[in-house]
This record gives C-alpha cells, structure tokens and sequence, in this order.
C-alpha cells in the first residue's frame, strides 16, 4: 500500500477546466503479494480469473454483492484471460469493499453543476486492466500518459495496468452517480460521484448499463504530426510464457537471466513486439517515451500517439518507435507485477 500519485504540472495545460482531482484505482487482496506469487509458481497452483461469457459487454457488480468461485488452475488454451490472480476487490484512493461489505466507505467526487473537471485517472494494480466509466455522464480524453492526444469523447475507457489517464468531466447532471472500475471478468469495484446540491446521496444499488462508446487504441492521435526517423535499429522482442509451469519471457529468457539490450546515446529504435501468448502483456520502458505506431500492417506514420506504456494485445504485433535520449539502465517490463517477477523484463543500456 506505500504508493500514491506523483503529479508535474505542465505551464500551460493545452485545455480549459475549472478545477481537478485525482483517481488513483487499483487491486487489493488479502494475501501479501510474496504469498500470491509463491502460490503462483508453486507447481498445479495457477490462479486464474473467469473469462466472461462471449458477447456480454457489461462488467459484473462490485465486490460486496456477488460472491464469485474461481478456478484452481487455468490452461493457455489460445484465449485470452484476464488476470493471473483471483479477484478480490479494488480501491479507488485507498477506499473500496470485499465481498460481503456493503457497509465501508466510499471514495466520493464533489462537482458543481456546470463545472468542468480534470480527472487524473491512474490504474495502479498489479494485475487488472480496468474499465472506467461514470454513469450517465460523457468524458473527453486529453492526454495519454502525460502526453497530450487529439480531443476524443467517450463513454468509458480501458486503462492497462500503469496507464495513465486525463479526461474532462463536464457536470451537467444533478444527485450522484457511480464511478466505476471493473476487471474485463466482472470484478468491480466503485466510488460515487455527487453534486453539492445532494451531498449525501448515493446511487441505486442495481447495476447500470455500460456505455457502447469506448476508447480505443486506434482512435489515440498525437495532436499534431510527428517526425519519424528513417532508418531506426528494428529489434524483435517475443512475449512468452505459460501458467503451468508459471513463467514469462521474452525472446525465450528470463529475467534477470537475459542478456541486456545495448544502445547508444541518440539512436533512433523500433521496438516490435510479437504476442502470441494467451494474454495481453501492458508494456512500460522507463525513462523515455515512445511513439505507438500499431500493428505492422497498418502502422500509423503521421500522427502516433506519445506513450509510456502500452498494452501488446493477444496474438497480435505492435510497433514503437523511440529514440535512445537518456544514458543509464532503464526497465522495460511487463506492468503485470507476476509477470515481471517471474522473467518478462529486460534491461535497456544506453551508453
């Protein structure tokens, strides 16, 4: 729990808003994380998160209201799954409830009608992507991991782990409405939305409909074009691994078993990375930023969005051009914490 949002205002934020708060959201179990991963390598002891029924679009309920079984063991079948650790519940600001709490307290957002919000939003977990939504209210994205993108209204947003989120809230409702985080499986966690003119209220307990609006990763665009280096260094990187034994890699090693990746002060580099494992793998290079150009097929060289981190879908390819500014060591790992401990890391040297 010795965590918390580190925040750097730019000099002059690029949109107008009268005011902001932050929504740091992340997973939270009753185990130690060193008893999760032991469990996690301990042979036939693989955990897993159901995966939701083909053609269901809306998360489950919150922790508090439906209790959920788990399987013991889960086989990399070809589909996707969506976490390595059972679900237990999620905090927004250090507030949340397991199941069969419906009485601890809440994180709440106070808003005046006819204000506009800056919401920093920040999924900190160890293993969930998450799923953003307040009720009945529309958001518009402005900025990608720090970076600023092209305007984009949404309904909700997926947000991999280590992804950082800014989106405007304009509050042009009344009474209180849920804001939402729920696991792509149905585990949710909540904290409320109220305007001053009902202080004290919370919403119904049923749950609401998600909106059919999301944000997806192709409709992320830097707001002006970018200049791409023409002949960058392209290095492969091949996501592996398996739950049973519990392993994850890349290019066949195992952090810290791996041979580090050699660059020189000022090179221009392309990352791509080949996903063929049975899941998403959120990817964070430490100390740079990159450009996401997408799949290979379909790379965008005019206007790619400016990241830190980003998700390698399942069975997919994804691009990144970046260029080598920053001497050191830097990490580039997997920001699935079990995935990263167990081997999907590398060292990046840049001398």
């Amino acid at each position: 729990g010795l965590f918390g949002p580190l925040v750097i205002d730019e000099p002059h934020p690029p949109f107008t808003y009268d005011r902001e708060e932050i929504l740091l959201f992340n997973d939270w179990f009753l185990k130690t994380s060193e008893e999760i991963l032991a469990e996690l390598v301990k042979p036939g002891a693989a955990m897993v998160e159901p995966m939701k029924k083909p053609g269901d679009e809306s998360p489950g309920k919150m922790a508090g209201e439906m209790p959920r079984k788990m399987p013991e063991k889960m086989q990399m079948s070809g589909q996707p799954d969506v976490g390595d650790v059972p679900f237990e519940s999620i905090l927004f600001n250090g507030r949340g409830r397991f199941t069969g709490d419906d009485d601890a307290p809440l994180a709440k957002v106070s808003v005046k009608r006819g204000e506009v919000v800056r919401l920093r939003l920040i999924n900190g977990s160890t293993t969930y992507a998450l799923r953003f939504q307040i009720d009945g209210h529309r958001l518009t994205v402005v900025m990608a991991d720090g970076a600023p993108i092209k305007p984009i209204e949404v309904d909700n947003l997926l947000i991999h782990v280590g992804e950082r989120y800014d989106v405007l809230l304009t509050a042009d409702q009344s009474g209180a409405a849920w804001i939402r985080a729920a696991t792509l499986a149905g585990g949710e966690g909540r904290a409320v939305l109220h305007y001053d003119d009902t202080p004290g209220a919370q919403p119904p307990r049923e749950p609401a409909p998600w909106g059919g609006n999301g944000l997806k990763p192709g409709d992320l665009r830097s707001p002006s074009p970018v200049t791409l280096a023409e002949n960058p260094q392209e290095i492969r990187l091949r996501l592996g691994g398996s739950m049973m034994p519990y392993r994850w890699t890349i290019n066949d090693e195992e952090y810290p078993k791996a041979e580090p990746i050699r660059l020189k002060t000022g090179e221009q580099v392309r990352f791509v990375l080949e996903n063929p494992t049975g899941m998403s793998h959120p990817f964070h290079l430490h100390g740079h930023y990159f450009h996401v150009l997408g799949a290979p097929d379909a790379l965008n060289l005019t206007d790619p969005p400016q990241k830190d981190t980003v998700s390698v879908p399942v069975g997919g390819t994804l691009v990144l051009a970046w260029q080598a500014t920053n001497p050191g060591h830097w990490f580039f790992h997997c920001h699935i914490e079990w995935h990263a401990a167990t081997g999907m890391a590398r060292v990046v040297e840049i001398g």
